[in-house]
């Protein structure tokens, strides 16, 4: 049975789109993309932040702190798919940490362990960061 011109295309285009993402972008970007870690408003948290970047992708940050220690993190974004990747990974990253563990983490460590992402995209890396260091901070006043 012969496929309909359209179908073909639309299959054809669906191939191209996959071949570029995996072309640009890590598998860990790839997988943490399409199942996001820690997405989602974590009820109970004691610390909170709300950062906006320049690119206009605003991004929340909830933590539930016991002692020094993160016990659960979670994050919003409505940005890219980059964007949720580069916070799911961070949420991976900084629970189970102390305070001060966290707070090392520089965005070029992260970018470190997602390993390729286009250039215009590292924006997000720094964005994530931004926001978590922010929740602590709030946490500590």
């Amino acid at each position: 049975m012969n496929k309909d011109p359209l179908d073909e295309l639309v299959d054809q285009l669906q191939g191209k789109i996959i071949e570029d993402i995996r072309e640009n972008y890590s598998p860990l970007v790839i997988e943490h993309w399409q199942n996001p870690q820690n997405m989602g408003k974590l009820e109970g948290h004691n610390a909170h932040a709300k950062v906006t970047g320049q690119c206009g992708d605003t991004i929340e940050w909830f933590l539930k702190i016991e002692g020094d220690f993160i016990r659960e993190v979670s994050f919003l974004t409505d940005g890219c798919g980059s964007s949720v990747a580069c916070n799911s990974i961070l949420t991976v990253m900084i629970k189970g940490k102390t305070l001060e563990e966290a707070l090392q983490i520089e965005p070029e460590d992260l970018l470190k362990i997602i390993g390729k992402l286009p250039q215009s995209d590292r924006h997000c890396a720094y964005l994530a960061v931004e926001t978590m260091r922010e929740a602590i901070k709030k946490y500590w006043r």
